[in-house]
């Protein structure tokens, strides 16, 4: 058969293990055809408490909670802190005919990683989060003229997955933090084609693109931050990366094939094999730059811990610098801005569990990095809480939270052949306690 051209981590041990599991063995399994173009869809970028908050995380810190996105937050940590979190993304796909939709639900890993304060003012982190997610499976059946009918499957899975390490530092008002690491993943694009006869046997024939790639990255931020005398603290932020290239390695094969529901396409004969292709994937640069306003509320004693903090940021990526292996695609600029808002209404009253409670909410709005047709706007809303599981004791110095992020927005309007409604409900497990300090009494 001839190939046609288409287009084309003491107590946490287990906890740890367990968790490390999961995130290694979660697959997405949702069918999103955008995740086709460029190293496929990308996720949130930020933990569970800057989702709530609309993903504000340039000029935000905490002293019990990870921001990987800025990592001159680390100088802030005061607590060994172990944080995991886990997302369920559900959207529905519509085509530019109503009648055409398509509905997914999804469990996916979304960070895991461990903070440690190495001494005042000085913290590391060490992660592990994916960064892209490749999944998608469409067919389409079509008449050719004076032949067969034909079903062309279009086919795709990958993505790309960061493990790295950080550290922040703070001086006067200033934090500076890096992050680096090494970012892996594949990207497996697949066309099948099948001739539907009732008297004539075809080969199914496919064409396969397979592109395996990783290298060590990096990215860096800082934070200023001013305390004013009526407890009000006013920081910003900035962070981001330079363009970073991947080297890739890449297969491309045509050949005829037969579906087996045990094993899988197995090839009968390969018309073309091209096995080695080295190159490289340009990957752009990227920045955040933000500021948020945080007004604190102390006791008798002078602990203080925030009553509120709202905040802003504006996000861009220059997707037009794109390249694989030379080559650009249907990418665009994206930017997008962002506004959250946190409020504790009695965090030190140890009588109200309500109080304690952190409500936090947030909205974004701007353009998509995909851009097929014409541009892609996107858009959500977002609102979480911060459920504190065991208080803060200084006889158990230990501290858990439960943090929740709810999402609900869209991609793409009627002028898109495509568009996305999306809902993502995202947990996140923060256990902290003392760990690594010298007893003092024995």
């Amino acid at each position: 058969m001839q190939l046609i051209n288409t287009i084309p981590l003491k107590k946490y041990i287990l906890f740890v293990l367990c968790s490390t599991t999961i995130i290694t063995t979660l697959q997405a399994q949702e069918n999103s055809p955008y995740s086709r173009y460029g190293l496929g869809d990308l996720m949130s970028n930020q933990n569970v408490i800057n989702r709530a908050m609309g993903g504000i995380s340039a000029a935000y810190h905490d002293r019990q909670s990870i921001n990987f996105t800025n990592p001159a937050s680390y100088s802030n940590l005061a607590l060994v802190t172990y944080d995991f979190g886990i997302e369920i993304d559900s959207r529905t796909l519509n085509g530019t005919n109503q009648n055409q939709k398509y509905t997914s639900n999804n469990l996916i890993p979304s960070y895991l990683q461990i903070g440690v304060p190495l001494r005042k003012n000085w913290g590391m982190v060490f992660g592990l989060r994916p960064v892209t997610r490749i999944q998608y499976n469409i067919s389409t059946d079509t008449r050719l003229p004076g032949i067969d009918s034909l079903q062309t499957s279009y086919e795709g899975n990958g993505g790309l997955t960061e493990g790295y390490m950080g550290m922040g530092y703070k001086i006067g008002e200033f934090s500076f933090g890096a992050n680096w690491g090494y970012a892996f993943g594949n990207r497996n694009i697949y066309t099948k084609l099948n001739f539907i006869n009732d008297t004539i046997a075809y080969q199914q024939g496919k064409y396969a693109d397979e592109t395996h790639f990783g290298n060590i990255f990096y990215n860096a931020g800082i934070q200023y931050e001013h305390m004013f005398k009526n407890n009000l603290i006013v920081t910003m932020g900035i962070s981001g990366s330079s363009e970073q290239n991947l080297h890739a390695n890449r297969s491309l094969i045509q050949e005829t094939y037969q579906y087996n529901s045990a094993t899988g396409d197995i090839p009968i004969d390969t018309i073309s094999l091209k096995n080695n292709i080295i190159g490289k994937i340009a990957v752009p640069l990227n920045y955040n730059i933000g500021f948020m306003v945080t007004k604190l509320t102390q006791d008798r004693n002078n602990n203080k811990v925030p009553q509120w903090a709202v905040g802003a940021e504006y996000n861009t990526t220059k997707w037009s610098q794109y390249r694989f292996y030379g080559q650009k695609d249907d990418l665009n600029d994206s930017w997008l801005l962002r506004i959250g808002s946190e409020v504790t209404p009695n965090a030190l009253n140890a009588k109200s569990y309500w109080g304690r409670v952190a409500y936090r909410a947030g909205f974004y709005y701007g353009k998509d990095y995909v851009a097929v047709n014409a541009p892609i706007n996107t858009y959500a809303v977002s609102f979480g809480f911060g459920l504190p599981i065991r208080r803060w004791s200084n006889y158990t110095n230990q501290f858990t939270q439960i943090n929740t992020a709810f999402e609900i927005g869209k991609r793409g309007n009627s002028r898109n052949i495509i568009s996305e409604n999306f809902f993502k409900l995202t947990v996140g497990f923060c256990l902290s306690d003392i760990w690594f300090r010298r007893y003092k009494y024995d």
